[in-house]
């Protein structure tokens, strides 16, 4: 591997102090924005500095700009002999300080948002980096004295203005909500009051940009797509041939990863296309998430390219494009919502555009939305907000490519009911042969001699808030349920993620075992009698459901973990939405043997029939030759 991206980020992240580090420069530079500093001498300033060169091209000009329209040119071609020595050979990176100082005076009331842009030598102007006022801002008041309260007091009574302005308007945003509510209505019997959240709304934004976002946002999203397909002349839309071997590209906002399901759901179909196709790799990446599964990647794919910035950015896909001689593509894949903006300025790279909700992020954001009205009223605005934002993303992303793909009928039906989008294509999250199937005992009804009796597992990734959610509902609802008409029962919570909420509370109870991240986790599913799934929120598949399937091994699921799959409740599944319910489903499978068995043989069915890998992406490969 040659030292490109990733390479250098992996030298990056081990070089600079953790406690210096504030966020990556956006590509194609290198660098560091270190934690901004605030001085009251002489008068309040706000300090941006950092390091940044651009590999091979010069920097010519950086200028800090803030959303107020401040525009500042920051001190550039700092003397750091330490990055020089980190990068041998690197003509612009001995001189790659940067340092501006931001006054502060008449502009704290109005900061939203601080940008930092290069002017290039070839003529071109590209943003390095972009951050909240949220974020420099707490650095700043942090370092404030009293006598800057009163700036703080004006900036108050601002923003109470704006509170005011917004009430007039209330009834036209009142009106507009409630569209937007309509139309993404989850379907699980909760009334959404609009004037409530509205009001939240309201309260949300005067944190996030506030009114003329509040109402940016909400006319976007009430609005039809701002991002029409694109007309394709006739011999566009062909590819290869069909069965032919196609040049294809995957714009991933993760990176494939063997390490949770919607990563080793893209891991797989990369690595399946890859047999018969040329594919190429472009994605966001983390390296203590990711090295080990890139390491697997490489030797499959033709190129890849690896990023660490916050956001990806379709100049820097174009760029890397331009300089492998790659001018255009069969097929370019956007995953995840991390892709969406790259979406315009690459499809008419293409002969054929696919985008993977890999959930509904608008039908996860709905339901997250009903969730907090029904339980905890204080989350309103800020689940209201990731809704209108996530309609408007989502819903652009699907119109502007060729075809839109879900991974359950449930999202897809969604899609069109709520965003006005063509129904995406189903392909579904199959169980992956290359890191679970092919080291499964076969047949699997062998490994029944592993089972620890009376005891289940809960697998999930614990970074991702449904299994937060699902794992906080099952120890305080449903396991005291099921110990008390089991005694000896146990439960064993496996995968990545902080656990340490959980484990504190639960601390000296030997029935709940919380394993954390594993290596392989065929054993600890092999090891358990039953399969958890109690989902509370979220949308997209539920792979957990298959992976216990696959080892011979019946689930008990809510109806929203099952949503959209081919399990039935009573025959391949146990299916319940409340905490005694789900607990009878626990009881039943670990003391009714012949039930077990049913419940285990008709779901192996259901894996071999729907969710086994090769199929499937033959399935995708023909959305390519449309």
């Amino acid at each position: 591997m040659s030292a490109d991206r990733y390479e250098l980020a992996r030298l990056l992240s081990q070089w600079v102090p953790a406690q210096r580090r504030f966020r990556y420069a956006a590509p194609p530079f290198l660098g560091y924005l270190e934690a901004p500093s605030a001085t009251t001498a002489p008068s309040p300033h706000l300090i941006v500095q950092g390091w940044l060169f651009n590999r091979g091209r010069g920097v010519r000009r950086l200028v800090l700009t803030t959303n107020a329209g401040t525009e500042l040119d920051a001190a550039y071609a700092l003397e750091r002999p330490d990055v020089a020595a980190r990068f041998p050979g690197e003509p612009h990176a001995r001189a790659s300080g940067f340092s501006v100082a931001l006054p502060l005076a008449g502009e704290r009331g109005q900061l939203r948002e601080l940008e930092l842009w290069a002017y290039l030598d070839d003529g071109r102007r590209l943003r390095c980096f972009r951050f909240p006022w949220s974020v420099a801002g707490g650095v700043t008041w942090s370092a404030m004295r009293q006598g800057q309260l009163a700036e703080r007091a004006k900036s108050a009574g601002r923003r109470a203005f704006d509170a005011g302005a917004l009430r007039l308007e209330r009834p036209r945003l009142i009106k507009d909500v409630e569209a937007i509510l309509r139309a993404c209505a989850a379907g699980n019997g909760t009334r959404l009051d609009a004037a409530a959240v509205t009001d939240a709304l309201v309260d949300e934004y005067q944190r996030w940009g506030g009114p003329s976002a509040l109402r940016r946002d909400l006319a976007a999203a009430a609005a039809r797509s701002s991002a029409p397909p694109r007309p394709r002349a006739e011999s566009e839309t062909s590819t290869a041939a069909a069965g032919g071997r196609r040049s294809i590209l995957f714009v991933a906002g993760m990176c494939p990863s063997i390490k949770h399901g919607g990563g080793l759901r893209l891991f797989d179909i990369v690595c399946e296309l890859a047999e018969r196709h040329d594919v190429d790799l472009y994605a966001r990446y983390r390296e203590e998430h990711d090295r080990e599964s890139l390491e697997l990647l490489l030797p499959r794919l033709r190129s890849v390219r690896m990023v660490m910035a916050d956001e990806l950015d379709a100049a820097d896909v174009l760029d890397w494009m331009r300089r492998r001689g790659r001018e255009r593509y069969d097929v370019i894949h956007f995953e995840y919502p991390g892709s969406a903006a790259t979406i315009a300025p690459l499809a008419e790279r293409a002969g054929r555009t696919l985008y993977t909700m890999m959930e509904s992020s608008t039908r996860a954001a709905a339901i997250e939305l009903a969730r907090a009205a029904a339980q905890d009223r204080a989350r309103i605005g800020a689940a209201a907000r990731a809704l209108i934002r996530a309609v408007r993303t989502e819903r652009d992303a699907l119109a502007a490519c060729d075809v839109g793909i879900a991974v359950t009928d449930a999202d897809a039906d969604f899609a069109v009911r709520a965003l006005g989008a063509r129904r995406p294509a189903i392909i579904p999250t199959c169980v992956s042969d290359e890191t679970f199937l092919r080291a499964l005992p076969s047949p699997i009804e062998r490994a029944d001699e592993r089972i620890v009796p009376r005891s289940a597992v809960f697998l999930g990734y614990f970074e991702h808030r449904p299994n937060r959610d699902a794992l906080a509902w099952y120890l305080e609802r449903i396991h005291p349920l099921a110990r008390a008409r089991v005694p000896d029962y146990r439960v064993y919570v496996v995968g990545r993620g902080d656990l340490s909420a959980p484990r504190a509370a639960h601390a000296g109870d030997a029935s709940v075992v919380f394993v954390g991240e594993v290596d392989d986790l065929r054993p600890h599913l092999l090891a358990a009698q039953l399969g958890l799934a109690p989902i509370v929120s979220g949308a997209g598949i539920r792979g957990k459901i298959n992976q216990y399937s696959a080892a011979g091994r019946p689930t008990i699921s809510t109806a929203l973990g099952a949503s959209g799959m081919q399990y039935r409740h009573g025959e391949s599944i146990w299916i319940a939405d409340d905490a005694e319910g789900f607990a009878e489903g626990i009881v039943t499978l670990l003391t009714d043997a012949d039930r077990w068995r049913a419940v285990r043989d008709a779901a192996l069915s259901i894996v071999r029939e729907h969710y086994l890998w090769p199929a499937t992406v033959r399935r995708l490969e023909a959305l390519h030759e449309r």
